[in-house]
């Protein structure tokens, strides 16, 4: 199974951006633009996405219709209160039942995110991997994903993904 996560695009400001609640702040036309960049990357590497499991959060979720659009996964594109900031490996792990196999695109948080992938790769939390608003990486695991049996393919930041779409 290859697991995709991808860091939402870029958020209005919580102070600033007029959106007090971190739930509800959308993605600014930077996010955008970073959300639209990763899928036409994985699009342009010819990678076919089964399901899009995305966090609750505007953001994210802001971010994942936008890959869908482009993407067209096959199984479409579901919430999974998992990937909401607080959520486990544990718990995201239970939540990939729906797609058991495939290529599977997470869009969620830091430093959610990132420790997903230490606990994936290493088997612990506290190994996470740093995510750009936008970064991107691709986890080739078993089925069902297990602690430290998976497999870093590539860790793309934004600017690379831009390149690549």
């Amino acid at each position: 199974m290859d697991l995709y996560l991808l860091r939402h695009g870029d958020a209005v400001d919580r102070l600033t951006g007029g959106h007090p609640r971190d739930e509800t702040r959308p993605l600014t036309e930077k996010g955008r633009a970073e959300a639209r960049a990763a899928a036409l990357a994985l699009r342009g590497l010819g990678i076919a996405i089964d399901r899009i499991l995305t966090s609750p959060l505007v953001r994210a979720e802001q971010t994942a219709h936008l890959a869908s659009e482009l993407l067209r996964p096959a199984r479409g594109l579901a919430r999974c209160g998992a990937l909401a900031p607080g959520g486990t490996p544990e718990e995201i792990v239970a939540a990939l039942t729906v797609a058991p196999d495939g290529a599977i695109l997470l869009v969620g948080h830091m430093p959610d995110l990132g420790e997903l992938a230490g606990w994936l790769l290493w088997g612990d939390t506290l190994a996470a991997i740093p995510f750009r608003t936008g970064g991107l990486c691709r986890i080739t695991v078993p089925a069902p994903p297990t602690p430290g049996q998976g497999d870093l393919r590539w860790l793309a930041p934004p600017k690379l993904l831009r390149k690549l779409g």
